[in-house]
């Protein structure tokens, strides 16, 4: 290990290589400008192990294993998110289509309500005047209720669906963030390890 003395214009700092080795590339001189994070020289350790490999070259393959991993991690989290975003596209149109005849089911709804409620006014007088028995206007009564609670079941399903289309386009929305992020991690990864190498 030899240490060094850099005397940039702020003054004086003091370098030494992590680890002693042998000095097998420099890549400036001295006096020579050089950039933040840029590398100064290559330190070989040339340790090896009882069977007699290179450590130097285990930490290569290493690293290099590493950095594969890495970029192919990088290509298969653009192609997961590629089908997420076709999968969240196809979820939003099936829920929209969904959502539209649910919409429909409102409208039906609301007619059959309408035209129970007007079967039960009219069972109401004709029973008033006696020509309906009481059997068919609790028919119709069940009727009224039974087409109120459809509507109900109706407009309660469209609100749902319209809050997991929200919901979706919401998911579709942060999906190219998400990515950004997490390809951002991987290459900061794969930096670290290629300035290692």
């Amino acid at each position: 290990t030899a240490p060094g003395i850099i005397r940039p214009a702020s003054g004086e700092v003091r370098i030494q290589a992590p680890s002693g080795g042998v000095v097998r590339e420099v890549f400036v001189h001295e006096g020579a400008p050089v950039n933040v994070g840029s590398p100064l020289a290559v330190v070989s350790t040339a340790q090896t192990f009882q069977r007699g490999d290179l450590l130097d070259a285990r930490i290569t393959t290493t690293l290099g294993q590493r950095a594969d991993d890495l970029r192919s991690r990088i290509a298969a989290l653009d192609v997961s998110t590629r089908l997420e975003a076709g999968r969240l596209e196809a979820q939003l149109i099936a829920t929209s289509s969904r959502r539209e005849t649910a919409e429909q089911g409102i409208t039906a709804a609301q007619t059959r309500v309408a035209l129970a409620q007007d079967r039960a006014e009219a069972g109401e007088r004709l029973l008033k005047d006696g020509y309906l028995v009481r059997e068919e206007m609790r028919r119709r009564q069940d009727a009224l209720l039974s087409a109120k609670q459809t509507l109900a079941e109706s407009r309660s399903q469209a609100v749902t669906l319209a809050s997991e289309a929200k919901l979706i386009k919401l998911q579709l929305a942060e999906l190219p963030n998400k990515l950004l992020a997490e390809r951002g991690q991987l290459r900061d990864q794969l930096s670290d390890v290629e300035m290692q190498s």
